[in-house]
């Protein structure tokens, strides 16, 4: 037995937001939430947490190292993506929120980037690519876009069934704050640092308006 609906959650695409929808749907003891850096932490595997024994899966967890052996036919996998750029910005505001909490609590902290040197670090390159490598978008039961998530998640619950009640949509704004104006030449670092994120994010758009995953 597998969970038959895995969401992967790449960081920064509303995916809280969904694990609520997801826990109200399915039930907090049916959905199996976990990240990899937290299982890395712990010293574990994902196996050894029998997430057969849940209907959803739902995590911080990349497609090749951990989602592919529960993938068959009958698996219902979804994700969202987000604008590349607006993406890394938005994980760098996050980052700088946590070591800031961690400051002010009168925690250490290892390192505290400035942006210049955040968008520079290879591991916070080209993160969506890196959780779908080995995934075909086709293969998605389906895919929804951060900017606009309230229309794609009531499509997805559509397309699935949910029976929620409608105050379920009423979606809160991320509470982390948004960036002052960002310079032009960062953001065209961005873009040149995370190619394989904008092809993957523009294939995604091109395959929607194809008619993928209504």
């Amino acid at each position: 037995m597998k969970p038959s609906l895995i969401s992967i959650h790449i960081p920064k695409t509303a995916g809280q937001t969904l694990r609520h929808l997801l826990e109200l749907t399915y039930g907090k003891d049916q959905v199996l939430n976990i990240n990899r850096g937290r299982l890395e932490r712990q010293g574990k595997a994902l196996v050894s947490l029998h997430p057969e024994q849940y209907h959803v899966l739902h995590g911080h967890l990349p497609y090749r190292a951990f989602i592919s052996p529960y993938h068959d036919s009958e698996t219902q996998l979804i994700t969202f993506l987000r604008d590349p750029v607006e993406r890394v910005l938005s994980n760098f505001r996050y980052y700088r929120k946590k070591k800031a909490e961690r400051l002010e609590a009168g925690k250490t902290v290892r390192h505290n980037y400035d942006l210049e040197t955040f968008i520079e670090l290879e591991e916070r390159q080209n993160v969506m690519a890196r959780f779908l490598e080995g995934l075909e978008l086709t293969d998605l039961f389906f895919l929804g876009f951060q900017e606009q998530f309230l229309q794609d998640i009531r499509l997805l619950s559509k397309k699935l069934s949910w029976d929620i009640p409608e105050e379920a949509f009423l979606i809160k704004k991320n509470p982390t704050p948004s960036t002052v104006k960002t310079d032009k030449a960062i953001r065209q670092r961005i873009a040149a640092l995370n190619q394989a994120d904008l092809e993957l994010y523009n294939r995604a758009i091109a395959l929607k308006s194809e008619g993928y995953w209504h």
